[in-house]
């Protein structure tokens, strides 16, 4: 996790955790991501990445279409900072192309998987048309 608070630190970021009920995190105005204690490591791991996506690409509380697409990206840039090629390579040769088993073996939620996939499909096909 040290890495990781490392790089949200990069990014402007303090961190903090706390109790937050339902929600796995968020950033507060004063630029501070709190991460919800209640939840398991692995949950907590994707929550901070997931939040540096979110500062990365500068977004602002957004609702609808635009939400759900920054939420994709917070994603994909949550999964590119939890494991690389390599490492889905390696999981997807042992265990297929079964979401929930990939993502036990990367240690991350199935959707950082999705979103990880999502984002290597658009980037082959952009290379495809160029």
């Amino acid at each position: 996790m040290y890495d990781l608070i490392e790089h949200a630190e990069s990014l402007g970021l303090g961190v903090q955790f706390d109790d937050l009920g339902a929600r796995h995190a968020h950033i507060r105005d004063d630029d501070v991501v709190v991460i919800n204690d209640a939840r398991s490591y692995l949950l907590q791991r994707a929550a901070l990445a997931h939040e540096c996506g979110h500062r990365a690409h500068r977004h602002v509380h957004a609702v609808g279409a635009r939400e759900t697409r920054q939420e994709w990206q917070a994603d994909e840039y949550a999964a590119n900072l939890l494991f690389g090629p390599g490492e889905y390579a390696r999981a997807e040769g042992m265990y297929g192309p079964d979401i929930a088993l990939l993502a036990r073996e990367l240690g991350v939620p199935a959707r950082l998987v999705l979103a990880w996939r999502r984002a290597w499909s658009a980037n082959l096909s952009r290379a495809l048309l160029n």
